[in-house]
């Protein structure tokens, strides 16, 4: 077998540090100018304002345990949060009205909108992306839990949902 060795990635500039102290950020989406920050343990969805954060809200019930929490987000063209997340039971995704402007901006009342998504301490899925063609993908978990599903089961993989608004209906 032949291998063709990687060329390593130029690194243009300086890296900069923009934040310090988070706990756990794991996913990033940007609402216009302002970064909004996932803190997979506490459930915290954060704004970065300057060199500062300031909590915007909590999903509800996120449930801290090896990688499962507060996963992903995702921000629609309607100034909507998408956030996926391990509940007591399941992974699920809640959808929130996201109002305020950059530096003020708070989240409405939580709408479960996709449930019983299964849930592991580990390889917990929870990628949440939008396309230019209206559709809304999710990246489902790749577990033993989720392998051993025998039929009708959600995950694991990557799903297609037209649009992620309209999935529980």
């Amino acid at each position: 077998m032949t291998t063709t060795p990687i060329e390593p990635a130029l690194v243009v500039g300086e890296p900069t540090v923009v934040a310090e102290n988070l706990i756990t950020p794991w996913s990033v989406v940007f609402v216009r100018e302002a970064p909004l920050i996932s803190s997979r343990d506490t459930g915290e969805i954060l704004e970065l304002v300057g060199s500062q954060t300031r909590v915007v809200g909590e999903v509800p019930g996120v449930v801290h345990s090896g990688e499962a929490g507060l996963l992903g987000l995702a921000v629609d063209d309607q100034n909507r949060l998408y956030a996926y997340s391990t509940g007591a039971n399941s992974n699920r995704i809640h959808r929130f009205a996201l109002t305020g402007q950059p530096g003020s901006f708070a989240l409405g009342s939580a709408e479960l909108i996709l449930d019983g998504i299964p849930a592991a301490r580990t390889h917990d899925g929870g990628r949440i992306h939008g396309d230019r063609h209206d559709r809304d993908f999710v990246g489902l978990p790749v577990h033993r839990a989720v392998d051993s599903l025998a039929g009708g089961g959600i995950g694991p993989g990557l799903v297609a949902m037209d649009p992620i608004a309209d999935a529980h209906r």
